[in-house]
């Protein structure tokens, strides 16, 4: 029988410098959050149409406050990814395979990391976008559990991102 232990089957595979820890607790609340959120806002199946659907219906009900709220995780990812109009591809590149980035929402992400986004709808579209992509990486790509412990920062961003778009929804 199978140990009824997760965590400790883990360790025993891993070693315990990779678990646990505060980067694998911030990315197991990640993933509790991501569940949430999914479920209230994209009724269970989240994908970039039901995201951008999703940040216009809440900006159209909500326009003016919400003003600045996304500014800091925007600044995050924007130091996080440095120059992304010098070299939008290797930004691309950096948050999966091109190829299963829509190119609309490419653009979208860019959009919103350097400041060409027309507005604060725009923006909240580029980060959600950019936490799909990190819900995928995560859930769907090949991590190693050593490296979560470089990535606290970026699960605390984007953990803050949809907490203040379901707050502001009404979800809190």
């Amino acid at each position: 029988m199978p140990a009824t232990d997760p965590l400790l089957w883990l360790q025993n595979r891993v070693g315990t410098e990779a678990l646990p820890g505060p980067a694998f607790d911030a990315a197991m609340k990640f993933a509790l959050l991501w569940m949430y959120f999914e479920g209230q806002a994209c009724g269970a199946e989240a994908n970039s149409k039901r995201l951008r659907d999703f940040a216009k219906d809440l900006y159209a009900r909500k326009l003016g406050q919400l003003s600045g709220q996304l500014d800091v995780p925007l600044e995050f990812f924007k130091a996080r990814y440095g120059d992304v109009q010098a070299d939008p591809e290797r930004f691309i590149r950096r948050l999966g395979e091109p190829k299963r980035i829509k190119p609309e929402d490419q653009q979208s992400i860019i959009s919103a990391l350097t400041n060409a986004a027309a507005d604060e709808v725009d923006k909240a579209i580029g980060l959600l976008l950019i936490c799909f992509r990190i819900r995928n990486n995560l859930f769907h790509g090949s991590k190693q559990l050593p490296t979560l412990q470089q990535q606290q920062d970026l699960f605390a961003n984007v953990g803050y991102v949809l907490t203040a778009l379901l707050e502001a929804r009404g979800e809190a």
